[in-house]
């Protein structure tokens, strides 16, 4: 799909890898916030977030640059739900 958009395969290929970036520091981090804040609290935020990210991809233009906003933000609350749940 990128590549119909005119992003080549490397630049499609990094922003994939940076959404695996992404999700590692999203598992990690929020262990610590769910031992010091309401998990529901922070479930609504992740979700939340996560929802945000995905209504921005189809403004994203395929660019690099607005996949790469949505592969941070969607890579960060990939798995970031599943210490509080």
């Amino acid at each position: 799909m990128c590549g119909d958009y005119g992003l080549a395969a490397i630049p499609a290929a990094s922003v994939l890898a940076m959404i695996g970036g992404s999700t590692s520091v999203g598992t990690i981090a929020p262990g610590g916030l769910s031992d010091r804040f309401d998990n529901r609290q922070l479930l609504f935020w992740y979700y939340g977030l996560r929802g945000l990210s995905l209504l921005w991809l189809p403004h994203s233009d395929f660019s690099l640059y607005g996949l790469s906003l949505f592969a941070m933000f969607y890579g960060l609350d990939w798995v970031a739900t599943v210490p509080p749940t």
